[in-house]
């Protein structure tokens, strides 16, 4: 997975640029704390979501919108490309873009230092 430096610089600026990276956390009814990174990347092309889903396991997800928002703007169809949260693969896919990561580098420190294993 994300072998390639031109791929991990790409999935980085994305991810800067159109994505988002947050922590959850919770814990179980036997007060067990637990923890996942979330990863998603947005986009009104399908093509370059398609072009994520290659490069790391995940799923896209498509949003029909209808009419204005309450700024007056209309709204449009867009794409959703969250990436898998089973195994730990959010996790690994950051710390493998975390050093080509501009904007978006603090949160994703955050998030890496707040993880409970």
């Amino acid at each position: 997975m994300l072998e390639d430096e031109k791929d991990k610089t790409w999935l980085a600026c994305f991810l800067d640029t159109d994505g988002t990276v947050f922590l959850t956390k919770w814990s179980n009814k036997n007060g067990t704390k637990h923890s996942r990174i979330w990863l998603a990347f947005y986009n009104k092309n399908k093509q370059i979501l398609e072009k994520v889903d290659s490069l790391i396991p995940g799923n896209i997800y498509f949003h029909g919108r209808n009419g204005v928002d309450n700024r007056g703007i209309k709204r449009g169809h867009n794409y959703t490309f969250c990436v898998s949260t089973a195994n730990n693969i959010s996790k690994q896919v950051l710390e493998l873009i975390l050093p080509y990561l501009i904007v978006k580098k603090a949160k994703a420190i955050k998030c890496l230092s707040n993880l409970i294993n």
